[in-house]
């Protein structure tokens, strides 16, 4: 997955894909850029209580199901439940599914392996001496803000951009969440879980990624090797250096899980297809929504079936065969 920055500014940047027509029937569009954190909402619930470590390992786990499985079936049976309670042309509900959480995934879909290939698994293993996958998200989150201008991460209050708060939820987002999470999962409460973390997104990012002096940088290293993953948290990082992770000199690399699906893409060409493909799938559901034809025939036709960890058909099981590293070490011993 991308960084929670990245997501940001793919939910900006697909306004401008998305028709005249279908923004007419969102206005509140920009209000709700919260919503583009998708499935890794169950990630940010209740983050800081350390001490509840069983129920924040359930959250991850509970997150790492909607990337994997049954992304046509949520999709389907959440505007399904939405139509039941008439509330199919309510904002909210719109741009919760579409340019949040449908956009959060496809974004995730096509440069999930690029970022696995180059840094290994997106779950945090103890055996690496650091968590490459993390610290690449954060680079990558570095270069986005550039790109838009933002040059100057130290003192960029960038936990602001994630302010929302609990008044700002529709009553009937976290009913639909709750009823579509629990038929396609069997989660209970999982809409309410999500909407809670809408509001807990900005202290997420004022505690841990927020670091104009670069003191947290230096705790999150050190404590790095007992609690695995925190030195992946700092944005006190050279800009610079985040271009060594964008591919721009379109070497080869492969799925990490398939190494006959190569590709010489770079992170950036990959965003703009997910940006095409994003803005396509929206405005064909939009469609859908405005004649109220929800089958689920209509939603598969529309939606792909593919998980957002590693680009693939979903259910497929994840066994990382193939990085940046292995394909070093082979040449090594092949040369």
């Amino acid at each position: 997955m991308p960084g929670p920055i990245t997501h940001r500014l793919f939910y900006e940047q697909l306004k401008n894909q998305l028709s005249r027509k279908t923004l007419e029937s969102v206005p509140g569009y920009d209000k709700y850029s919260i919503f583009a954190q998708g499935h890794d909402l169950f990630i940010y619930h209740n983050f800081y209580k350390i001490f509840s470590a069983k129920r924040l390992a359930e959250n991850v786990q509970n997150s790492d199901l909607l990337q994997e499985y049954s992304f046509q079936k949520f999709v389907y049976n959440y505007l399904k439940y939405a139509q039941h309670v008439n509330v199919l042309d309510r904002e909210q509900i719109l741009l919760f599914l579409g340019p949040g959480y449908i956009a959060h995934h496809i974004l995730d879909a096509y440069t999930h392996p690029f970022i696995i290939y180059l840094a290994g698994d997106h779950v945090r293993d103890r055996s690496n001496p650091t968590w490459m996958h993390g610290i690449i998200e954060n680079y990558l989150d570095i270069f986005m803000l550039e790109q838009v201008g933002m040059t100057d991460m130290q003192n960029t209050q960038i936990y602001k951009m994630f302010s929302f708060t609990t008044k700002d939820i529709d009553p009937v987002l976290p009913d639909v969440l709750d009823a579509s999470l629990n038929e396609t999962y069997g989660f209970k409460d999982g809409g309410k879980v999500m909407c809670c973390a809408l509001t807990q997104v900005s202290l997420f990012m004022h505690i841990f990624k927020y670091d104009p002096f670069g003191i947290k940088r230096i705790i999150f290293d050190f404590v790095d090797p007992f609690l695995k993953g925190t030195s992946s948290f700092s944005y006190h990082r050279n800009i610079a250096s985040a271009r060594q992770f964008l591919n721009e000199e379109h070497e080869q690399w492969c799925n990490p899980m398939v190494d006959t699906i190569r590709s010489t893409e770079s992170f950036m060409e990959l965003y703009r297809k997910a940006l095409s493909e994003s803005a396509m799938i929206i405005e064909n559901l939009m469609e859908l929504c405005r004649t109220g034809d929800i089958t689920q025939k209509n939603i598969f036709d529309i939606v792909p079936d593919i998980a957002s960890t590693h680009g693939l058909r979903c259910g497929k099981s994840i066994e990382i065969k193939y990085s940046k590293q292995l394909s070093q070490d082979k040449e090594k011993q092949n040369g």
